[in-house]
């Protein structure tokens, strides 16, 4: 058995693992404002000195998006040249305002869905990683931990609804692939998105 795991460490400090399979993930846009993310760690093709680049993720579709917008106030205006966001920061997402509908493509391996997100206090723009739709009550469970006494904790999807983890009021849709949400917290705290059901 030792030989064995003596075996497995060379073959992995060597690179001779297998392989991870590469995935293809469509995210429809349609016209108008669209809050999405990446559930793929983008593959070399779209990356720039080690990072994910904007740039490379939206090129075959460039000419169709009006605006880029992160949730810190950056942007990017693409007919007017303009980068402000030049890096894909697989844990956020972002808005995409399109002038018509396309369909964003990204090829890499599958981000696994339960990848701790840092949220920091305040609003967090977060990515979403399963492949399968997530209740918003199930989503905001695992943050139970990092919440004390009278808290508060909302999430907003892209459509302005949300949902409040104290009192359980809750407009929010499930969850689905491609999309994001905005997920704000009085502290800091460790986000993953929970199991299918």
């Amino acid at each position: 058995m030792r030989t064995t795991i003596i075996a497995a460490l060379i073959a992995a400090l060597a690179g001779q693992l297998p392989a991870q399979e590469e995935v293809i993930q469509r995210i429809p846009l349609h016209r108008h404002w669209n809050l999405i993310s990446l559930r793929v760690d983008p593959g070399d093709d779209f990356r720039e000195g080690g990072r994910v680049s904007m740039r490379r993720v939206v090129a075959r579709i460039e000419d169709r998006i009006l605006l880029i917008k992160d949730s810190e106030g950056r942007f990017c205006l693409i007919g007017r040249g303009y980068w402000g966001i030049e890096t894909w920061d697989a844990e956020k997402c972002y808005w995409f305002k399109m002038a018509e509908e396309a369909t964003l493509e990204v090829t890499g391996v599958e981000i696994p869905f339960d990848r701790p997100i840092s949220l920091r206090r305040g609003w967090n723009s977060v990515a979403f990683y399963p492949d399968y739709g997530v209740d918003p009550y199930e989503a905001l469970d695992g943050l139970r931990q990092f919440v004390q006494g009278d808290e508060n904790v909302f999430m907003k999807d892209g459509y302005g609804r949300f949902y409040h983890f104290r009192f359980r009021w809750n407009y929010v849709e499930p969850l689905r692939p491609n999309g994001g949400v905005m997920i704000k917290i009085e502290r800091e705290a460790e986000f993953r998105w929970p199991a299918r059901q």
